[in-house]
């Protein structure tokens, strides 16, 4: 497809991956309609960051909650714009939840701690359960089933990345040991029936007396 002189919608435009969409396209020749619900500076920056003729693009506030805004936004950019060909629906609710920074922790002391060359599968993930009951959090399936409002990790705690995306070893109970330059996810989550879940993975080389974390995002949900 080709995208000169088309005209994208990208919800979400103002901050984030949002911004970075826009922006991409922008300079690839694209109309950029950047919708913002509450980031009217970020949706300007994104709009000064494509550069070019300006007339092209467009900042456009709505709260996509609301079917009537939602129509209204789409005669605003026919209007100024054009037609829209394309819509990227990067927009999307944050939700702040109890797990957040006990989740965090709990992946970062498994990883620093526990992760090495000799230690066993079951050692690490051993290591994440106690880390999330000194929380005050629970695991097992069973317990969820049993108590549907507890925050509860149901899985283990992580698995080999090689030729396939999972592999042994497993970070589980009766998870073998660990061999130096094996690549390991660690990826400890929180779920709760009635709410859902959070899971944040990092990737891990195992090395003679630590681990090394190829992932360097930051461990939050706002980034």
């Amino acid at each position: 497809m080709e995208l000169k002189n088309r005209t994208v919608l990208v919800t979400g435009a103002g901050v984030r991956l949002g911004q970075a969409i826009a922006v991409s396209l922008g300079k690839q020749g694209m109309r950029v309609a950047l919708h913002y619900h509450q980031s009217l500076e970020g949706a300007k920056e994104t709009l000064e960051l494509i550069g070019g003729d300006s007339k092209q693009h467009g900042c456009f506030q709505a709260d996509l909650r609301q079917v009537s805004e939602i129509e209204l936004l789409t005669q605003q950019i026919e209007a100024q714009i054009g037609q829209i060909d394309v819509l990227i629906n990067n927009a999307a609710d944050f939700f702040p939840t109890p797990c957040r920074g006990p989740y965090s922790c709990c992946a970062q002391l498994s990883v620093q701690y526990c992760t090495r060359e000799g230690v066993t599968g079951q050692q690490v993930h051993e290591a994440t359960l106690k880390a999330l009951e000194e929380l005050g959090y629970h695991s097992g399936l069973d317990y969820q089933k049993a108590h549907n409002d507890q925050w509860v990790m149901v899985h283990g705690t992580g698995h080999g990345i090689g030729l396939e995306v999972h592999e042994p070893p497993l970070l589980d109970f009766k998870g073998p040991a660990l061999q130096k330059h094996e690549a390991l996810t660690i990826e400890p989550g929180l779920y709760n029936l009635q709410s859902g879940g959070v899971r944040s993975e990092d990737m891990v080389l195992v090395q003679a007396e630590d681990c090394l974390n190829l992932n360097h995002l930051p461990d939050i949900l706002n980034w």
